[in-house]
């Protein structure tokens, strides 16, 4: 994902770019995450897991944590 040169702008200003979108989608994750993770009850707590465990198990960053212990009944 490419977001920005650090070499070119701060990190802050990178981060708080409101005009890159995937940036805006990580600053707000718990929005958009899916799978067990979009309705659990923890997911302001653990912040929806890891990120890139999900992208590499399914391809999608917004995906569940396939390690997340946490199992809805």
């Amino acid at each position: 994902f490419k977001i920005g040169n650090v070499r070119e702008r701060k990190f802050s200003e990178l981060w708080n770019d409101t005009e890159n979108p995937v940036l805006a989608m990580f600053r707000e994750k718990t929005k958009f995450l899916k799978g067990k993770c979009a309705s659990c009850e923890y997911k302001e707590l653990c912040g929806g897991g890891c990120r890139i465990r999900a992208y590499a198990e399914y391809g999608d960053i917004l995906a569940e944590d396939p390690l997340c212990p946490f199992n809805p009944e």
